[in-house]
């Protein structure tokens, strides 16, 4: 693209180092007919992500921002802490959502004759998996059914025949006679296929299966293979690649509406725009003695509760947020399978500076992904296995507004918090703004930056340029 000096057109606002001599700094935006030249007002157009059918509601939640994050393989990862995060490959019109659910019942399985079985006992399991190419993307695999086998003997599987929208197709997955750690992939069938009666191979045939065709239930070290595909928490409001891993974490406290209680159960919302991924949590009302945990969210004014409120009164304000236990928790993925994220890879961001704040977004750099909060950050960093080698150490008493008030130039990280600008050259944080600072402080004539609307302030680098721009 040329730059501004060689455009043939006009443009408004320019910066006086780009306008050519003799030109005027202020000029109409207009833009140039000319093919192959940059049309100045068609800019950055923008484009809308709609949830899927089978999620309720039409589009995602803008109570609070969402959190991208360009996959190693192309893809656009979303979430927002609400709703259930997605996936777009950038081709398709419709985004997908993140994971593919497990199956919630083991196999039906019984033996027949006409096979080349092994007398023992086999287990059986199947998992999902959908058409992303050029690897499906699995599930986790299903309970297991364990059959008791004569020699002989062939196996006759029987399945829900239904499953995740996701999910296009079925993987049956058995063990040899006595085996209990390795399954070996027996078919691969659509989604709405209720039965398999061809299941037919000896213990020899499976033995000799290709790597591909065989999977392990746990490693060698204990840790989760076969069940390791469980799709992100839906409650993370950020999400950073690290290390070609991907990081969940931070959370949202939602507040948007008002709510009426009635003495029972059931809550009904005011301008609450409430999805099916808050149930679990808990919610923080006016005038309750105690958060109560939400057990089904009916519609978007709807919830149920798992004890009924004390009170009966409307207009009310409250809160729902994740188990604080996790509040401080970031969830991380399998190695570059983004989708991938059991509830055993955990690491907790300790608070240990007396100011227990808010965890506002991430910041990725060399070997540290650093964690921003309100007034803080920390620097969490491993070697080749979280569970194993994880650390996270406290930097200093600075952090960021929020996830977009950070960006890097040269070496170099320039940030904002509540206490102004600054920059961070990864050990040493610096103020940048001392000329503007009274902005930053209450005076005679009131505070000049209304806090309030912090979630929206932002912070844009100009690499071209050279320029950091705080807004």
């Amino acid at each position: 693209m040329p730059s501004i000096r060689d455009f043939k057109g006009q443009i408004s606002n320019a910066e006086p180092i780009d306008v050519p001599p003799g030109g005027a700094v202020e000029q109409m935006n207009l833009s140039t007919t000319k093919g192959g030249v940059l049309q100045v007002r068609k800019g950055i157009q923008p484009a809308t992500f709609t949830r899927p059918a089978t999620s309720s509601g039409s589009a995602y939640r803008t109570f609070q921002r969402l959190s991208f994050c360009k996959t190693r393989f192309g893809d656009l990862l979303g979430v927002n802490g609400i709703d259930r995060g997605f996936r777009w490959d950038g081709l398709t019109a419709n985004v997908e959502l993140l994971g593919i659910e497990a199956p919630a019942a083991a196999p039906t399985v019984v033996g027949a004759s006409g096979g080349a079985a092994t007398a023992g006992d086999y287990i059986f399991a199947y998992r999902y998996i959908d058409n992303t190419l050029p690897d499906p993307i699995p599930s986790s695999i299903s309970p297991f059914t364990t059959v008791t086998a004569t020699a002989n003997q062939k196996f006759n599987w029987t399945l829900p025949g239904t499953g995740p929208a996701r999910a296009t197709h079925v993987e049956l997955w058995r063990s040899v006679s006595g085996g209990t750690n390795v399954l070996y992939r027996i078919a691969t069938i659509t989604l709405a296929t209720t039965t398999y009666t061809t299941d037919t191979s000896s213990d020899a045939t499976l033995n000799a299966f290709a790597d591909e065709d065989t999977l392990l239930v746990l490693l060698e070290d204990g840790s989760l293979n076969a069940r390791r595909f469980v799709p992100p928490p839906n409650d993370r409001a950020f999400v950073k690649m690290f290390q070609d891993r991907y990081w969940y974490f931070g959370t949202v406290r939602y507040t948007r509406g008002t709510v009426t209680t009635n003495g029972t159960t059931t809550l009904t919302g005011s301008g609450t725009d409430w999805v099916s991924t808050l149930a679990y949590r808990y919610i923080a009302i006016d005038g309750e003695p105690a958060p109560i945990k939400v057990t089904a969210v009916g519609s978007g004014t709807s919830l149920t509760l798992a004890t009924a409120a004390t009170t009966s009164a409307s207009g009310k304000s409250y809160v729902i947020y994740p188990s604080p236990e996790t509040r401080r928790t970031a969830f991380y993925s399998e190695t570059d399978e983004p989708e991938s994220v059991p509830q055993t890879n955990t690491v907790t961001i300790q608070e240990n500076t007396g100011d227990d704040d808010e965890i506002v977004g991430g910041m990725p750099r060399g070997a540290y992904l650093y964690i921003l909060m309100d007034r803080h950050k920390y620097a969490l960093s491993f070697v080749r296995q979280p569970r194993i080698d994880a650390s996270v150490v406290m930097i200093d008493d600075r952090g960021a507004f929020n996830d977009a008030c950070w960006g890097y130039l040269e070496e170099t990280a320039y940030l904002m918090d509540d206490q102004g600008p600054y920059s961070f050259n990864g050990v040493q944080s610096t103020p940048i703004g001392m000329q503007i600072q009274n902005l930053w402080r209450k005076d005679t004539d009131g505070q000049r930056i209304d806090f309030s609307k912090k979630a929206k302030f932002h912070v844009a680098v100009d690499r071209v340029r050279e320029r950091i721009y705080f807004f």
